[in-house]
């Protein structure tokens, strides 16, 4: 298994094509969303992330159907930057609301994740 460098932190990039990693924020995704089926992700760690992108856009379309304070009490208990919210939404509109909320669910799991993994290897040595 990879280490995490601490000072690659900053660019998450690195770690979209890890599928330890992407396996990861999908539990995560699930356990926060209080989703009762699994997210399947594929065995190619080049498209993972792709993969994870493309099974949390239905379900998060299906949340801006219900009522409002669902949403956002969603994003507010993962901790998704209301700022880069309004910012994505404001410049990205060809995308829709599901796919900007998708994207920065992802990317919030996805730093929690990696700042587990680093930690956990500091007081594990």
């Amino acid at each position: 298994m990879q280490k995490i460098q601490k000072d690659t932190l900053p660019d998450l990039s690195g770690y979209r094509n890890r599928l330890d990693i992407i396996n990861e924020v999908a539990l995560q995704i699930e356990k926060d969303l209080l989703l009762d089926e699994h997210i399947a992700l594929t065995d190619n760690a080049d498209k993972a992330y792709t993969h994870l992108m493309s099974a949390l856009v239905p379900i998060i379309s299906k949340l801006f159907k219900q009522p409002p304070y669902k949403i956002k009490s969603l994003l507010y208990r993962i901790d998704v930057n209301e700022k880069k919210l309004f910012d994505a939404l404001r410049d990205e509109p060809e995308k829709s609301e599901a796919e900007i909320v998708s994207h920065l669910i992802i990317e919030r799991e996805l730093r929690k994740v990696v700042f587990r993994k680093m930690y956990s290897q500091t007081s594990n040595p």
